[in-house]
């Protein structure tokens, strides 16, 4: 019979877990709207993060896997340095602030000598599982709405024209790379939506009053004590 003892926290690997989860938790809260987050479809769990002491916690594997898509990140930058291309990693180079430090990014680096262009690139590096994967492939990656957002929020606060995106499969490690336009209105819209955000006294109303609705059912913030809490009052910003 299969030993299934690790799927309990009454375990080694379980009290690993536990370990993992608890120097998690030890980790201050970020106090400000990050531009990785922006992209977020649901205006009033972007509200709640930032406005709130709420703090989302993982299960182990979870935390897990935030690290994996570290570690293709800086394998990514590996290869691409071994390759020839020059990578810029340096915080001054690619570090932003705005609304007086309430919106903040970082992105992956500053690429340059690519093959495709001679100009300096905002560079980000992405792993998806398969689905994801395959969808990015055929429709590109702005079809994930908060990789649109970091398109175009890191090239217009860092100064440059366009963001060189490498994503991996971490399945199959299978990679493809896209070079998406800077757009002006874009920038313009999402940077308002933080504004917004961060200057609304009550939460906006999000992408559903229905809590069964698909999206909100994965939400850690759906019941009556974070997005179902009756708030003073429901502000009417225009989203």
């Amino acid at each position: 019979m299969a030993d299934l003892s690790f799927l309990t926290v009454d375990s080694t690997i379980g009290r690993v877990d536990e370990h993992i989860v608890a120097e998690a938790a030890k980790e201050p809260p970020r106090r400000y709207l990050g531009v990785s987050e922006i992209g977020d479809e649901c205006v009033r769990r972007l509200w709640l993060k930032f406005h709130t002491n709420f703090r989302e916690s993982f299960s182990g594997r979870v935390y897990r896997l935030f690290e994996s898509g570290h570690i293709i990140e800086r394998r990514i930058v590996r290869d691409l340095r071994a390759a020839g291309f020059k990578v810029n990693r340096g915080k001054k180079a690619n570090t932003f602030e705005d609304f007086g430090g309430a919106f903040q990014g970082h992105s992956d680096g500053i690429i340059s000598r690519l093959i495709e262009s001679g100009k300096s690139h905002v560079l980000e590096c992405k792993s998806a599982n398969d689905k994801n994967f395959k969808e990015m492939k055929t429709k590109g990656v702005e079809s994930n709405p908060k990789y649109e957002a970091q398109a175009h929020l890191y090239p217009g606060y860092l100064g440059f024209d366009r963001t060189f995106f490498v994503v991996e499969n971490k399945e199959t490690s299978e990679r493809i790379q896209e070079r998406v336009k800077f757009d002006k209105g874009k920038f313009d819209m999402l940077r308002e939506k933080a504004r917004l955000i961060i200057e609304a006294k009550e939460p906006p109303r999000g992408i559903s009053d229905n809590p069964a609705w698909w999206s909100c059912k994965l939400c850690p913030l759906n019941d009556e004590n974070w997005c179902r809490r009756e708030w003073r009052k429901e502000s009417n910003v225009p989203f």
